[in-house]
């Protein structure tokens, strides 16, 4: 009697069905946002927390499948485990090895002139050092356009001049809209979305954003 072993080999990511499915996940989101939205503006708390569960399940697929296909582009997505594990020991035995020469002596000096510091980000690019990012755990801000400012609520119930913010709106009113846990466990998407359904109930809008419904994203 003999036995055959049949290996199955793993199907390579295909990144143009990644790229529509992640299409497909966004529309769902943003369909969801308008029901939530509509939900919202006649306080439908549970069909309010349905919408929130399911947006929290998409945006948690949407974001897994971004960083794949990133992967995927940057041709880093699989690959062989055990040359990836000699290719990362080969570059910390060469700076292991450069810390025992003397060129190493300005390291050195930066660690006396600054002895707190914990880590040095180097950027990499076509195989030279470009520069560095973040030292001591502060990191250098590239501006990439217009910074835009946080959200501030006004308007309807909300008799404030000077408005809420996303967190205070979310802790006054969420209760109201069926926002059942603390504001420091809610998710980006989940205090946005909450708010998007608040202002709509109450009538108020974001005065720092495009658009009148649309929170800007907070922190």
């Amino acid at each position: 009697m003999t036995t055959e072993s049949i290996v199955k080999e793993a199907t390579p990511f295909n990144i143009e069905v990644g790229k529509n499915e992640l299409a497909q996940l966004q529309t769902s989101y943003e369909g969801k946002m308008a029901e939530l939205v509509a939900a919202g503006a006649i306080a439908d708390v549970a069909k309010m927390q349905t919408l929130g569960a399911e947006m929290a399940a998409i945006a948690v697929k949407i974001e897994r499948l971004t960083k794949r296909i990133a992967r995927a582009e940057n041709g880093s997505d699989g690959g062989n485990l055990e040359a990836k594990i000699a290719a990362r020991k080969a570059a910390f035995d060469c700076l292991t090895n450069f810390f025992l020469t003397e060129e190493s002596n300005p390291v050195r000096g930066l660690l006396a002139a600054a002895p707190t510091v914990k880590k040095i980000v180097i950027d990499i690019g076509n195989g030279m050092i470009q520069g560095f990012s973040t030292v001591g755990g502060f990191r250098e801000v590239k501006v990439r356009g217009t910074k835009r400012p946080r959200a501030r609520w006004t308007g309807g119930s909300i008799t404030s001049d000077e408005g809420l913010t996303t967190k205070e709106l979310v802790i006054q009113y969420g209760q109201k809209y069926g926002v059942t846990k603390a504001y420091a466990d809610l998710t980006s998407s989940e205090r946005n979305a909450a708010a998007v359904a608040i202002a709509a109930g109450e009538g108020a809008v974001n005065i720092n954003a495009r658009s009148a419904v649309t929170p800007v994203e907070v922190s």
